[in-house]
């Protein structure tokens, strides 16, 4: 009979170790991997690391360093540039499947798809989903 009490205290351990684990979970998804705020921001740290990167790894001449700079922000131009043709013909078929798709649902099935194409849409992510990638 006095074996409940040792049940109950291992339970309740378990239990507030999964409560822990799942907020601290959330919270740290939430703030140390959001994505950056601005396209900007997001630029400047990815060059960055990457510099550190290099001069840790590589350890290019000084003089060679504000020329490895210039490449790298060049070369993410570069890429964005790419982005922007590559968008909307993203977009485009992204659209076509949804309409083949909805083309073969009844219209009840058509407003429910709707809708979660917009949360889709909108980024609507829980505490215990990973946050969405950069937004662009």
């Amino acid at each position: 009979m006095k074996k409940w009490k040792i049940w109950a205290a291992v339970v309740s351990v378990f239990t507030a170790g999964v409560l822990v684990g799942a907020v601290g979970l959330g919270v740290t998804l939430r703030y140390h991997m959001a994505p950056p705020k601005s396209r900007a921001e997001f630029q400047a740290r990815i060059s960055e690391e990457l510099m550190e990167r290099i001069v840790k790894h590589v350890r290019p001449d000084p003089s060679a360093i504000p020329d490895i700079k210039a490449v790298i922000l060049q070369t993410m131009a570069e890429l964005q540039a790419l982005r922007g043709e590559i968008e909307p013909r993203h977009k485009a078929i992204i659209e076509t499947g949804n309409a083949r798709i909805k083309a073969l649902l009844s219209t009840e099935q058509q407003a429910r798809f709707d809708k979660i194409t917009e949360d889709i849409k909108k980024g609507r992510f829980s505490l215990f989903r990973p946050p969405p990638p950069p937004p662009f």
